[in-house]
């Protein structure tokens, strides 16, 4: 056979347009993942710098890179969303951080995307954080979740989520004034002696005064891995110490010093390595202190101490003295014996006193069931928890609301203000069927668990026969009062002239901390979509969605509460909550099973009430006429001040047909859509509030109030459903 070159050169050809038509159709498609791995690194080092904008303020500018494998570049396809379900940012909590009101959320200064070849896209952002995250060595934790994708209309998932911890270190940022900053502290850890043991042996030779220490120190300690070595602190108390502790003032300058090896150290050569020293000339008249102190460094061997004193604290030994003749006779060796001796039959004592504690405790029925493990994490001490009586927070369907305190001593999973504040319910005045309601609350908050955007459930304490409900205290109250709160303010602002639209001749009248512009409108939305988004991704339906529901935090920020009325696929709810018909979806006020679509109903009416700061929804129909109003296709007229998009969003959440409205990850998308086209900077960053809006003639200050006062509204004698229907058409104008 002979081979043919120009057949060669054809075949050739036709290899390279099937191997193009192979890589067109594996391009990243509407209906495919794309990423195939993805991770997070820092692009360089933090720099100290300040805003181009001018203001003096200085800023922590970030830069992070996410690197997505698979994923091929495309010039403008996509972008990082501004909300919690693209990119969050999180304040880790440490030892040495505190909560600081004061603290500014970070800024997404920039995004950009970038082709580093080899079908990988890499997101540049730079982001800036406040300067008191360096003051404080602050941890945070940047995770970008998915991307959107504009081409095809969608939230893309990254299959591993890009996360990465940074730490505002202040030696590590480039331009940094670390004056004012905590650095890492090497001096030396002390009051070893309260976490291990320290024994005395007896008295020797009176002629010849001496006691021998022996120290006992837990080798295999995790705390003791950063140790370098031990140093012993020891001499006379001052006089005036305090003794009802064990504990001693201990004078530096005229103290003794011992070092010792660290337990296992093997390169250990130069100091004790049998852990025991001798106080010579010992004055049985007086009381000795040791005070023991663990080194990280050896340029650092004494102890932190305020300066202009030289005395520290230190703990006092007790000395065996029942007779100095029998005393005077003991070899040292045989002192250690009975020293150890003495001790095993006093941990055998003690272990005997145990083990009939438990078995008491097991027969009474307090311990020892296993049925009872889930709930018994959230039991709490009832003197770790201080109510006051007199300051009540807010009345809830289950309970009154008090403020409460917890103990200083108390760490758990949910991080509190300095003072320890919290929220504490209880149902003291509730009858037995309201009793009922109130446990259902707290086992709904057992079952939804912990969330940024939830309420959370720190736990429950048994007090005089009574059950108290701790949670999460918000100091803000809820969304409802919240928002009310802003707009008397601000209608006062605009009953006096001041339009807060336009450059303002003075700013000292103005409290800026009681107003809200409308770009916080939209991320208090965002937020309760967040919420929404976790309790789905659990399969439980709220039930109870509304603005009253949702509390504000000291920070501003949003916190979903009120889980009393939560359902399951196991436990499906069939029946609206009580006072809760004007916010529930029309398949519930029919009798069908509540899904999480049916929460989406509710959150539309929240979007209502959010852009018309807390306008009353239905304001003239009662909870029986509500049903026949919707099946007839009427529903809440847009408000005043809200854009076409967030109304036609609140439309489409209203649908008749719950497979027809939107999810809460478009919801959430759509709200970041329409936030990233409103501009902070536009000339109408603030609302217009109309007092003649129907929705606010039902508002607090009037509720008092009979529904025939002297404001103008229309009599209605009854509420049948035609008539509710005539009187809603003329006043909302439209169908759906």
């Amino acid at each position: 056979m002979i081979f043919n070159p120009q057949f060669s050169k054809l075949l050739v050809i036709c290899l390279l347009i099937l191997i193009t038509l192979f890589d067109l159709s594996e391009a990243c498609s509407c209906s495919s993942k794309c990423v195939k791995s993805s991770s997070m690194a820092l692009k360089g080092r933090i720099r100290q710098e300040t805003e181009e904008e001018g203001g003096p303020e200085a800023k922590l500018a970030v830069m992070a890179v996410v690197y997505m494998d698979g994923l091929p570049y495309e010039e403008g396809r996509w972008d990082v969303l501004k909300n919690e379900s693209s990119l969050t940012i999180d304040w880790l909590p440490m030892s040495h951080d505190v909560i600081e009101s004061s603290r500014r959320p970070p800024k997404l200064k920039s995004v950009h995307f970038v082709d580093v070849g080899q079908e990988t896209t890499a997101i540049v952002m730079e982001l800036l954080f406040d300067l008191l995250n360096m003051k404080l060595r602050s941890t945070y934790e940047l995770r970008v979740g998915s991307i959107y994708d504009t081409k095809c209309d969608r939230m893309l998932d990254l299959t591993t989520h890009a996360a990465l911890n940074v730490t505002f270190a202040c030696e590590r940022i480039i331009g940094a004034d670390c004056r004012d900053a905590i650095k890492i502290d090497h001096h030396p850890v002390c009051n070893l002696m309260r976490n291990y043991h320290t024994r005395v042996v007896e008295l020797k030779i009176p002629e010849d005064p001496q006691v021998d220490v022996l120290i006992s120190i837990e080798k295999n300690a995790h705390r003791l891995r950063k140790m370098r070595y031990f140093v012993i602190f020891y001499g006379k108390c001052e006089e005036n110490s305090k003794t009802d502790q064990g504990e001693c003032v201990l004078d530096m300058e005229k103290a003794e010093i011992s070092r010792f090896c660290v337990p296992n150290r093997a390169n250990c050569t130069k100091y004790n390595r049998k852990f025991s020293l001798t106080i010579e000339n010992y004055d049985a008249s007086v009381r000795y202190g040791v005070q023991i102190c663990g080194i990280l460094d050896h340029r650092f061997e004494a102890p932190p101490i305020v300066a202009g004193t030289s005395k520290i604290a230190a703990d006092a030994l007790t000395v065996s003295t029942k007779s100095t003749a029998s005393l005077s006779v003991i070899a040292p060796a045989d002192s250690l014996l009975r020293t150890l001796i003495g001790y095993a039959f006093v941990l055998a004592f003690l272990l005997i006193i145990l083990i009939i504690f438990i078995s008491y405790k097991c027969a009474t029925g307090r311990w020892c069931k296993g049925n009872t493990q889930e709930s018994d994490q959230f039991l709490m001490d009832e003197n770790s928890l201080t109510i006051f009586e007199d300051i009540i927070i807010g009345k809830g369907r289950f309970g009154t609301v008090h403020l409460g305190q917890l103990s200083s001593d108390w760490h758990g999973p949910v991080v509190l203000d300095d003072q320890q504040r919290v929220a504490v319910k209880t149902n003291r005045y509730l009858d037995k069927s309201r009793k009922s309601d109130f446990f259902d609350e707290i086992e709904g908050a057992k079952e939804v668990g912990r969330h940024s955007r939830v309420l959370s459930l720190i736990g429950t304490v048994v007090k005089n026969g009574n059950v108290l409900h701790v949670m999460e205290y918000c100091s803000n109250g809820n969304l409802l009062d919240y928002l009310i709160g802003k707009r008397r303010y601000m209608v006062e602002l605009q009953g006096k002239g001041v339009n807060l639209n336009e450059s303002l001749p003075s700013l000292n009248d103005i409290d800026f901390d009681e107003v809200i512009s409308i770009h916080d409108l939209y991320r208090i939305a965002s937020q309760i979509c967040t919420a929404m988004m976790f309790l789905g991704s659990k399969s439980i339906v709220h039930n109870a969605l509304c603005a009253r529901h949702v509390m504000i935090s000291s920070d501003h920020n949003v916190k979903l509460a009120d889980f009393g009325s939560i359902s399951t696929p196991t436990t499906p709810n069939c029946t609206p909550v009580e006072n809760q018909y004007k916010w529930c979806a029309l398949e519930l006020l029919r009798g069908e099973t509540a899904t999480c679509l049916s929460d989406v109903w509710s959150f539309g009416v929240v979007l209502w009430e959010i852009f018309t700061m807390g306008g009353c929804p239905y304001y003239n129909v009662p909870d029986v006429g509500i049903r026949g109003l919707v099946e007839k296709g009427f529903r809440l007229q847009k408000p005043d001040g809200c854009n076409i998009q967030i109304y036609q969003l609140m439309r489409e959440t209203w649908l008749d047909s719950p497979t027809d409205r939107p999810t809460f990850s478009q919801i959430s998308q759509r709200i970041s859509q329409s936030a990233t086209q409103f501009s902070p900077d536009a000339s109408r960053n603030f609302l217009t509030i109309s007092t003649l809006c129907d929705y606010y003639l039902d508002d607090v200050t009037s509720r008092s109030t009979p529904a025939t006062s002297s404001l103008p509204r229309r009599q209605q004698t009854h509420y049948d459903a035609a008539a509710l229907i005539s009187e809603s058409e003329r006043l909302l104008g439209y169908r759906l």
